[in-house]
């Protein structure tokens, strides 16, 4: 059974039972409700998960309303394109979101990059690869699954030649009592190769540390001008990462401009690229 509270009373509060939902139908009231609820501690304690439903479904829907948002402009953005013939695109979920697809559309179609690195196989693939398909050049994706690399390569078939899938499984690696994924071999497989874009969306993130693969091959695999893009950048372990990488390029005196696309919750994109791409920071 359900009680309804439409009027702010210590009185109501009070009589309602602790086997009880209270749901607050009043939201303009809703401040003094959980003051309220903060004087009468076993009711607010009790109620406490109805509280942070209400929120968080306020901070979904401004969420959603920057995905369509997002979602218009790279809708905008692609209709005219000399390359991208198949449009046919899943965003958000596990995949990338249209924050993510838009960022990358330009820097494809803006920059025209020759040497693309990408972690993680899924929905941006299909712009890298048909990119490369149109302009050539150098595309490395790397994915830990092979099975789950074999279905999306039978079901999409616009892919380049000239488009290379490394399957790379995963290593559980351990760092301060914390664990993250890694692919296994990075270092080894990268540690002499360049790249002017380099996608990162993958592996799996971790609570503390997300998708390190590239800190050890920093800063030998970026060509002098480059561009890195990260996926999910509202995470934790995605921000030490990128602060790392941060920390590396001031180390080793390398100038760099940093850019961050919000969109829908733990969809945050975040740029780094040098001085002649800075302007990717602020499409």
């Amino acid at each position: 059974n359900s009680t309804y509270i439409d009027i702010i009373s210590p009185a109501n509060i009070n009589n309602i039972d602790k086997e009880d939902l209270v749901i607050l139908i009043t939201p303009t009231l809703f401040k003094d409700i959980v003051m309220q609820l903060k004087k009468l501690q076993v009711q607010y304690i009790f109620n406490y998960m109805c509280i942070e439903t209400y929120e968080e479904t306020s901070i979904n829907s401004n969420d959603l309303v920057k995905e369509i948002y997002w979602a218009q402009i790279y809708n905008s953005t692609i209709v005219d394109s000399k390359w991208l013939f198949d449009k046919s695109i899943s965003p958000g979920r596990w995949a990338v979101g249209y924050n993510f697809l838009y960022v990358l559309y330009r820097i494809l179609n803006d920059i025209c990059p020759k040497k693309i690195l990408e972690l993680g196989l899924g929905q941006s693939t299909k712009l890298t690869t048909q990119f490369i398909k149109y302009h050539r050049g150098k595309h490395i994706v790397v994915e830990h699954d092979k099975l789950w690399a074999n279905f999306f390569c039978n079901g999409w078939n616009n892919f380049s030649p000239e488009t290379v899938i490394e399957i790379l499984p995963l290593n559980q690696i351990h760092k301060n009592d914390k664990y993250y994924y890694g692919y296994r071999n990075f270092n080894k497989k990268f540690n002499n190769e360049k790249f002017e874009l380099i996608l990162i969306d993958g592996p799996f993130g971790g609570e503390n540390y997300s998708r390190r693969d590239i800190i050890d091959c920093l800063p030998a695999i970026l060509c002098s001008d480059f561009i890195l893009l990260f996926d999910d950048s509202d995470r934790i372990g995605e921000m030490n990462t990128i602060s790392e990488i941060e920390d590396i390029l001031v180390n080793n005196g390398i100038k760099y401009f940093k850019g961050v696309y919000t969109g829908e919750k733990d969809k945050a994109v975040c740029v780094l690229t040098s001085k002649k791409y800075k302007f990717i920071c602020s499409l």
